[in-house]
């Protein structure tokens, strides 16, 4: 075999052009299927670094009817758990706050803080780098405030200092004792800086937690699903108000990390295929070219000899060296890409910033390397074995006869190549439309002109609704000030970004109650004016003033999806309802004085919640966004103004500047990374295809000289000749079309069912990509047509 190596190597670089453009078409088809499966393996496939990670499960909680839930966990929920034991070895409840890590000159850092109960390191299964875990008296009442740094964390913000263990820093709820490091692959929840000790009551039916179990080895998820309906049931009987309506949910951590990245992943990989295929086609027709080229030399070395398997032998010898130096090639392209990905922000997609040439990857273009020289060999060697050796022979070099034309395999070819294009570039459409209907897609408010500031107030510090409302209105005249400000607000959540509201259990007066369900909706904390600043339209009554007192009687603002749902029939400016968790309070009625248009707050390709809003006059919360509407198209120029004003009544207040437009882009961020990686893809195949067809169609063109000579010196004018190849390019062209159609509509029916935000296959776009497609297919076919038709017909009979 090696030397078939060696005289493939010597032959081929006797034809440089041929080689280089062969191997580059494989490196860019391998390129795009490498650099897809390395996403999919660190994102999808590789275990998570924790021992037996597989039994590692997520839960949270969901209400039977479908009704406004937290979709999380109470810790009496988790703590039933422990104490079955059954299918679970522990499990554990988290909840994240956006803290800060305050330095000893004052200076914030904004950062993430997870409480965990006790089971939590138990659970996840690594030893600490530093230290210890939380001992289960650190968990109780009156337990003291301790920390685990994350790894990240001690190094990046205490510069790794040995004597971390032991030493107390200062967090914006107060100082803690660093007790433990943890190792740098504990990233559980992800973005975490530290971990707390919760200390919990384990009985608390309040749903505002993550839940993290680890089964038993040997135990199934369809045993853990079962093992959480009877736990549940028993629940539901001890605590009827809060558990009756409610159900467990579970899936694997890995799934719960890598979130709804499957459909996207899901395009990158149809799309690398498609790639890889066209890829195929195109390198195949060259050296099948290349075949018919060398037919005389092949049927020498068979009289001088060589068997079919030798013959066959050869060829294959040539596609390995090909592949070969593609897999080089396409190696370097597939790294390079990944590491310009990566250079754009380890958060592009979930765990990519663990991406690495390992084993699996390696095995991975090692066997589609293999499988893809054999599949470029396979029609050329076949060809080779059915040649005619001694019809080569007896034509004394005048002709190329390798058995049977081979103008039906260069069809065959030309409409593969029509069709896969078609295919990619078609469905690539329909998803890039279905994205950009969706980013035009009104939120329920505006976001131009908006600047957010995140800040963390220190809750000693702010204790009451009155000492909230004193700072925010000693910031909002500060921000006010500043030219271009037209005005400001505060939430404690703002649509579509981070979600720090939970829901609530209600009660209208004056409406049937069912004993055995409980409605509930979203409550939101405003401040007054943040319906006019964030361009929310008031559809009836008033919006919140600082004449709301905490000491007035309390008062809500519904959206339209809440009266709907639960005013209907009713006057709203004239109805009350009572709220609570876990539990509706009856005694406190809350008047209902607004009534305000949906707002999206999830996602945009999803409905508004039912929801209720408090004045922040009258309810504290410590998070803020504040919102400054101006009149500045990019307002990002008064963030230092902002930022300082904020410092003035507060030095020592964490703050993220953001735009209102970027928060809403970021929204869409997991969703835009697919479709502008599938538009290469899309672009890669366009190239190649009009390649590709340009190739074959040249060549069999170049094979039909002396016909159209013979019909030029007979009277036929060019005109003539090119309409003759055209028309018969059309054929192909139309089957190429018809094939590529049906595939873009069984792939639309197939993305609507795995992506929420496809709509159905819009005929104007796919149109669009077939003209484009045939375009590029008509110009390969029609170049070569002209070039032949302007020859001397003399010329080319004398030849």
């Amino acid at each position: 075999m090696l030397r078939h190596v060696v005289y493939a190597l010597r032959s081929l670089l006797r034809d440089p052009l041929l080689t280089t453009m062969a191997s580059l078409t494989m490196a860019v088809g391998l390129a795009a299927v490498t650099a897809t499966f390395s996403i999919i393996d660190t994102t999808l496939l590789k275990p998570l670094p924790y021992p037996r990670s597989s039994d590692l499960y997520f839960l949270g909680t969901g209400t039977l009817d479908g009704s406004v839930s937290t979709g999380k966990v109470a810790p009496v929920e988790l703590s039933r758990l422990n104490d079955a034991r059954k299918s679970v070895a522990h499990a554990a409840f988290t909840a994240r706050t956006e803290t800060a890590i305050i330095d000893g000159a004052g200076i914030p850092t904004p950062t993430v803080a997870v409480s965990v109960s006790d089971e939590f390191f138990q659970v996840l299964g690594l030893p600490m780098a530093l230290g210890r875990v939380f001992t289960p008296d650190e968990h109780k009442g009156k337990g003291p405030s301790v920390a685990v740094l994350a790894f990240d964390t001690w190094t990046n913000l205490f510069g790794s200092a040995p004597d971390i263990v032991g030493r107390s820093i200062r967090l914006t709820e107060g100082p803690v004792t660093v007790v433990g490091v943890a190792p740098p692959s504990l990233r559980t929840p992800a973005d975490t800086a530290l971990w707390t000790n919760s200390r919990l009551d384990r009985q608390s039916t309040v749903h505002r937690y993550d839940g993290y179990v680890r089964l038993h080895p040997g135990r199934t998820a369809e045993e853990l699903r079962a093992e959480l309906d009877v736990t549940m049931a028993a629940l539901a009987v001890e605590y009827p108000a809060e558990e009756r309506n409610r159900r467990y949910t579970s899936r694997s951590l890995l799934d719960h990390v890598v979130g709804d990245l499957r459909p996207v992943l899901g395009l990158l990989a149809i799309g690398s295929v498609v790639v890889l295929l066209l890829a195929l086609v195109n390198v195949t027709n060259l050296l099948l070219v290349r075949g018919l080229y060398r037919s005389r030399e092949v049927a020498l070395r068979a009289a001088l000899g060589a068997s079919r398997g030798d013959l066959v032998r050869q060829q294959i010898s040539e596609a390995l060296v090909l592949t070969t130096i593609a897999v080089v090639v396409g190696s370097g392209i597939a790294f390079g890409s990944l590491r310009a990905l990566l250079a754009m922000g380890s958060a592009i997609l979930p765990r990519f910033e663990t991406v690495s040439v390992d084993l699996p990857v390696v095995a991975f273009v090692g066997g589609i390397s293999l499988v893809t020289a054999l599949l470029v060999a396979a029609i050329p060697a076949w060809r080779i074995s059915q040649a005619d050796v001694r019809g080569t022979l007896n034509e004394g070099g005048r002709g190329i006869t390798l058995g049977k034309s081979p103008r039906r395999l260069f069809a065959t070819m030309i409409v593969a190549e029509i069709a896969l294009a078609i295919l990619l570039i078609g469905n690539v459409g329909v998803v890039s439309q279905s994205l950009s209907l969706l980013e035009e897609t009104h939120p329920g408010f505006d976001s131009e002109g908006r600047l957010t500031a995140e800040v963390l107030l220190e809750p000693t510090k702010y204790r009451t609704a009155d000492q909230l409302a004193t700072w925010f209105r000693a910031v909002s005249e500060r921000i006010g000030a500043i030219p271009g400000v037209e005005s400001v607000a505060s939430a404690s959540s703002f649509p579509l970004g981070t979600e720090r509201d939970t829901a609530w259990f209600l009660a209208v007066a004056g409406a049937a109650q069912d004993p055995n369900r409980q409605d509930s909706a979203r409550v939101r904390r405003v401040s007054p004016g943040f319906f006019g600043t964030m361009g929310i339209a008031l559809l009836n009554g008033r919006e919140f003033n600082w004449q709301d007192l905490p000491t007035n009687p309390p008062i809500a603002i519904v959206n339209r999806s809440f009266a709907q749902k639960f005013l209907a029939g009713r006057e709203p400016l004239s109805s009350q309802f009572a709220v609570g968790y876990p539990t509706v309070n009856p005694k406190v009625l809350i008047n209902v004085v607004g009534v305000v248009d949906d707002a999206k707050y999830a996602t945009l390709d999803g409905s508004a919640e039912p929801t209720f809003y408090f004045s922040q006059s009258q309810a504290t919360y410590w998070r803020q966004t504040v919102i400054v509407r101006t009149q500045i198209a990019d307002p990002t120029v008064i963030g230092g103004a902002v930022t300082s004003a904020i410092r003035e009544a507060d030095p020592e207040v964490p703050i993220v500047i953001n735009t209102a437009d970027r928060v809403v882009a970021d929204s869409l961020r997991m969703q835009r990374i697919g479709v502008v990686l599938m538009m290469m893809f899309a672009g890669c195949a366009l190239v190649m295809a009009a390649g590709g067809i340009y190739g074959v169609v040249a060549h069999t063109v170049g094979q039909r000289t002396a016909e159209v000579a013979t019909r030029l010196a007979l009277g036929a004018t060019p005109q003539d000749v090119v309409l003759l190849i055209a028309k018969q390019g059309a054929s192909l062209i139309l089957v190429g079309g018809a094939l590529g159609l049906f595939g873009v509509y069984a792939g639309g029916r197939l993305l609507r069912s795995q992506i929420s935000y496809v709509a159905g296959t819009d005929l104007a776009m796919v149109s669009a990509a077939v003209a484009v497609v045939v375009v590029v297919a008509a110009g390969g076919v029609l170049l070569p047509a002209v070039r032949i038709s302007r020859m001397h017909a003399r010329e080319s009979l004398r030849a």
